[in-house]
């Protein structure tokens, strides 16, 4: 038979113009191999793809396969597949059911056996399996839908479901739903992200339908999932120091449902020290929120929050993300609100003038570190040297004074408090002040003319003396000539004014004494 196959073969190949003189390839032995696309699918009518590839094939020569598929109630199915060989290698498709005309109505492991009839006979040249089951997956992880599918029912059948995990139901279980006028099931289950984890039964049982051999069982698992987010959001993205910045991002799971419940950690960096913030739900945003108040002494510039791998819990062990998740926003120093007073307005030379200043951050906060100095100037002069203020806890304010001196410049004084600290924050504020400062008195500004003065006197009455003749029994005073010289130098305006300052200096002092008499004997 065989023999009259070939010679049919050969001779359609000559009446399509191939030459008559063939040449037939010898092959030192065929190599088999089958494969099923997919290797697992639930009942259905779709079914698997099978695939036999043969190499090193004889050529030109006729093949022919017999199919064998056997179901888990063995059951078998046949199908016969013929392949003229033009080359080496080439491949034969089948569809199970659909080209074996019978449905998948079983689950469990399907075997295949091929079997060769051409151009030589070999019992068995490949062999597969495949598996059929209910659920469209074996292993699902929460949040995910397991779909049920089964066919061989009757039309319009109510199917009874139950899931159980460890001999229990799970919440929900049993449930039921009916079939199609085609006898098909379905039931999709809505995997919670709180589902206990484990291995899962189920099965179906229809009310009219006779049951099945085997049944319609089977198991599956369910694990956690994980968690994604989209992008970490810095608001603002320039911040100055103390003041509040908001992290916000959405989480997704795997299966793209967003993530309602948990908290995160948002970690923040500088100097080498990390610092962490609380991300939790907000359920008005729709998202997750954070916020962290950037200390005074936190590095100006860039800085990178981060969150880090499987920071994210959402409360039920569901964690993400998988990778670090980072973004960037820039930081400026503070500016220092500083407002200055004087305890009045205007001032003499004998009163001090007290500043008092108050330094708040821009948040609003006390400032009460760093430094605060305050500088004097008049008409863009400076007067004195700078002097730090000093902070008084009970006021809650910086306190300083200077003591105005006789040659510092009556009139209209600018004095400017500076607040600043080592990490760059600062500020500062102007204040007016009015300060009176006498005009110096002419012995005040030339206080050696008096010891001059006394020293020209008793010179010109020593000249009077030498030209005087000296009593042989001691020296005796020419009163009348000291007195004129005196008299001379006193009628100069300069000295009148000197004698009159004295005079009053004198006076002030005797009165002076007199109180201080009258209060030791009172």
């Amino acid at each position: 038979m065989s023999k009259i196959l070939y010679l049919v073969f050969t001779t359609c190949l000559l009446l399509i113009g191939v030459s008559a003189t063939i040449t037939t390839a010898a092959a030192a032995g065929e190599t088999y191999t089958l494969t099923t696309t997919p290797s697992r699918v639930q009942e259905t009518r779709t079914g698997v793809t099978l695939t036999l590839n043969v190499t090193n094939a004889i050529f030109p020569s006729p093949y022919t396969f017999t199919i064998t598929v056997t179901d888990p109630a063995r059951n078998n199915k046949t199908l016969v597949k013929s392949q003229a060989s033009t080359q080496s290698s080439w491949l034969i498709t089948a569809n199970y059911p659909n080209d074996f005309t019978t449905n998948i109505t079983l689950v469990g492991n399907y075997y295949i056996n091929v079997t060769q009839t051409l151009p030589v006979v070999k019992p068995t040249v490949a062999t597969g399996t495949f598996l059929v089951g209910l659920t469209d997956s074996q292993a699902y992880n929460r949040t995910y839908i397991a779909s049920t599918r089964a066919f061989g029912y009757l039309p319009s059948d109510n199917v009874t479901i139950r899931l159980t995990r460890s001999g229990s139901s799970t919440q929900g279980f049993p449930a039921w739903n009916l079939t199609g006028l085609d006898g098909s099931f379905l039931y999709k289950w809505h995997i919670a992200n709180n589902t206990t984890l484990g291995t899962y039964n189920v099965t179906l049982a229809g009310k009219n339908t006779p049951q099945k051999n085997p049944q319609d069982t089977q198991t599956f698992t369910i694990d956690r999932t994980t968690v994604t987010i989209d992008s970490l959001t810095i608001t603002p993205t320039i911040a100055v120091r103390t003041a509040t910045v908001d992290f916000r991002f959405h989480a997704s799971y795997a299966s793209g449902l967003p993530v309602q419940s948990g908290t995160a950690l948002v970690r923040i960096t500088d100097h080498g020290t990390s610092f962490f913030s609380t991300a939790s739900y907000d359920p008005v945003q729709g998202l997750f929120t954070a916020s962290y108040k950037l200390p005074l002494d936190i590095s100006a510039g860039p800085i990178s929050p981060a969150l880090d791998a499987n920071t994210i819990d959402d409360s039920y062990g569901n964690t993400g993300p998988a990778s670090i998740k980072t973004n960037t926003f820039t930081v400026l120093p503070a500016q220092l609100a500083v407002i200055a007073s004087l305890s009045k307005t205007s001032y003499t030379s004998s009163e001090p003038v007290v500043i008092t200043a108050t330094v708040t951050t821009p948040d609003g906060a006390t400032y009460n570190q760093g430094s605060v100095r305050a500088s004097i100037f008049n008409k863009g002069q400076t007067i004195g040297n700078p002097f730090d203020l000093t902070y008084d806890q009970a006021r809650g304010a910086w306190i300083g004074s200077y003591n105005p001196g006789p040659k510092d410049p009556s009139g209209t004084w600018t004095i400017t408090v500076a607040a600043s600290d080592s990490y760059g924050n600062s500020g500062a504020a102007s204040i007016l002040g009015i300060v009176n400062i006498p005009s110096a008195s002419v012995l005040d500004t030339y206080s050696w003319i008096l010891p001059m003065l006394v020293a020209i006197i008793f010179a010109s009455a020593a000249l009077v003396l030498v030209k005087r003749k000296v009593a042989s029994s001691g020296v005796t005073l020419d009163v009348q000539a000291v007195k004129k010289q005196a008299d001379q130098v006193k009628s100069d305006d300069f000295f009148k004014s000197l004698q009159s300052q004295l005079e009053q200096k004198t006076t002030k002092w005797k009165n002076k004494k007199e109180t201080q008499t009258k209060d030791e004997n009172g």
